[in-house]
């Protein structure tokens, strides 16, 4: 499959030009691979006992916020493929806190073996989202 190339700043809004910076090298689906194995990695060092913590009352604890990167990214992934299909649909909106009180209890390492399985579709999905089936 092609790389997914680094977007110039006309193809992009600007506020998202800052984030854009700051992503080491040109090959998308390469940053992702290594985003993504950095970030399970960490999730499964976190000793079982402190998935509830939080470091504030009001706080989400570090199970939930593990839990909304992967709720977040099965959300993107569907924008993304509507996207790639054309769908003119309006996309929903979702309400983070209400999904992470909604999440249930799991452990750090349930969350992780999800949003490692999430994060593997995420990086196949362009395979089938191409418009021209030569691809």
């Amino acid at each position: 499959m092609e790389a997914l190339v680094r977007p110039t700043t006309d193809e992009m809004p600007p506020y998202l030009a800052g984030y854009v910076a700051k992503a080491e090298g040109n090959d998308l689906l390469h940053a992702l691979q290594k985003a993504s194995d950095t970030l399970w990695d960490t999730v499964y060092r976190i000793p079982t006992g402190m998935a509830g913590h939080r470091y504030a009352p009001d706080k989400w604890t570090i199970r939930e916020l593990f839990q909304h990167l992967v709720d977040t990214e099965r959300v993107f992934q569907y924008r993304a493929l509507s996207f790639a299909r054309g769908d003119t649909t309006p996309l929903p909106g979702f309400d983070e806190n209400a999904w992470a009180a909604a999440s249930g209890p799991r452990n750090a390492s349930s969350t992780g073996s999800c949003g490692s399985t999430t994060r593997c579709a995420g990086r196949r999905w362009p395979c089938s989202a191409a418009s021209d089936p030569t691809n």
